[in-house]
């Protein structure tokens, strides 16, 4: 027997809206005419709300949904009001279903679930263009193919200048997260309940896009993934990382990774300072390669000493451990610039003995200030000056020596990386 159509609960405060609005079905508001809600004003609906392929939304006040969404229309606000919050709220004994064909414009949002076995399922896409709250709840992101519009059902998407706020392990993104524009971001990611945040540096232009997701536990893909070059000793096979530009994208940024004692192999962190750095799968080489990585044991990340260009997938590595001996290679990382009579260069002891050796520079930005190859001979060393040009200024710098060592039965390439410091008043 067909329930009769009545009026679901929807509170209304001060909203423009069309003769055609809405109408109510089996306790879901559509909407197929005009609804601006306009700034100042508050709209509350507790049912399930679907905004129709004729529907037109702008939101410049603040809506609150406490029930399932959709959107098939053309929902937005007010791109010169700073304006314009939604709320989902969830208080179901269920998952809450964002969907809809259709991307939507958002100002500000917020997320909040307030049974924490249940999560947001999104099967849209939502644009971010002001600030995302994780108030409370995961965001699972729907990767299968929308039959509409041929695209990934789910994506969360944040514009220039965007962004997010109070992510952490009961509230994150559990699937793809984009960034669109020139910005350093943290992409609030994780999965299986477990937060695995990554960060870049601000790429070059403004219309640069980069996406990223995380896997826990995935054996299969480690399985066909098995292979690594000769210096890296153990790939963390308990999570890998994704990050994709956009087709033709040559932007580059710093990545940065961290460890966490609970996803991330117990033999990879016996000796994280010195052992630890971030690889990245070569498609072609069909091998993880070292990428090197800075190391900062108070937050426990790693980040990579240079930009990167690198796309596809990427975790985390222990590397062979460089034996203690007369040949070591000892960094002593405090360049005096200045004419006095010690550290006048970077003084790398013992690089001499491998000449197919390379030494970068990096500013804090990943910008290479400094490059060359076989250090150290012919006084061909670092004394605070770029490779072409002038005088660097005092300060902190990243460095990057590579050098290839070989033993009785392999050879292998070493990198170290860390911090530089330079004064040069």
């Amino acid at each position: 027997m067909m329930k009769k159509n009545r009026l679901p609960r929807l509170i209304l405060l001060s909203i423009g809206l069309s003769t055609n609005i809405g109408k109510a079905q089996n306790n879901v508001f559509y909407n197929n005419g005009i609804l601006h809600v306009k700034s100042k004003t508050i709209l509350s609906s507790y049912a399930d709300f679907t905004n129709q392929m004729q529907g037109q939304l702008v939101n410049d006040g603040v809506t609150y949904y406490f029930g399932n969404f959709t959107n098939d229309g053309n929902f937005t606000y007010t791109k010169t009001l700073d304006t314009g919050e939604i709320q989902f709220v969830s208080t179901k004994q269920q998952n809450t279903i964002i969907a809809g064909n259709k991307a939507v414009d958002l100002h500000k949002v917020t997320f909040d679930i307030q049974q924490h076995k249940n999560y947001f399922d999104l099967k849209v896409n939502l644009d971010i263009w002001g600030e995302l709250d994780f108030k409370e709840g995961i965001i699972k992101v729907d990767p299968l193919v929308n039959s509409t519009t041929k695209q990934p059902a789910g994506l969360v998407s944040f514009m220039p200048k965007s962004k997010h706020k109070n992510s952490n392990a009961s509230s994150f993104v559990d699937g793809t997260v984009e960034k669109v524009g020139a910005e350093p971001f943290v992409f609030p990611i994780g999965n299986k309940e477990y937060f695995r945040p990554a960060s870049i540096s601000a790429p070059k232009n403004s219309k640069d896009v980069v996406l990223s997701n995380y896997v826990f536990q995935d054996s299969s893909f480690f399985e066909a993934h098995a292979a690594h070059a000769p210096e890296i000793k153990q790939v963390n096979t308990q999570e890998y990382w994704t990050l994709e530009k956009a087709k033709n994208s040559q932007t580059s940024f710093m990545l940065t990774l961290s460890w966490d004692e609970t996803t991330t192999l117990p033999d990879l962190l016996i000796n994280p300072e010195q052992d630890l750095h971030i690889v990245h799968w070569n498609s072609a080489q069909k091998q993880w390669e070292d990428l090197g990585g800075i190391v900062d044991m108070a937050n426990k990340t790693i980040t990579t000493p240079a930009n990167i260009s690198n796309s596809g997938y990427f975790t985390l590595a222990s590397v062979q451990e460089n034996q203690p001996g007369d040949d070591d290679v000892i960094i002593y990382n405090y360049v005096n610039a200045n004419g006095g009579d010690q550290n006048d260069y970077f003084i790398i002891k013992n690089i001499n003995l491998y000449p197919q050796n390379s030494v970068q520079i990096f500013n804090r930005w990943g910008a290479k200030v400094y490059e060359t190859k076989n250090y150290d001979s012919q006084d061909n060393v670092f004394r605070g000056r770029q490779t072409r040009g002038g005088k660097l200024p005092s300060g902190t710098y990243y460095y990057l020596i590579t050098y290839k060592k070989e033993t009785k039965n392999t050879s292998y390439t070493v990198k170290k990386t860390g911090y530089l410091h330079l004064d040069s008043k």
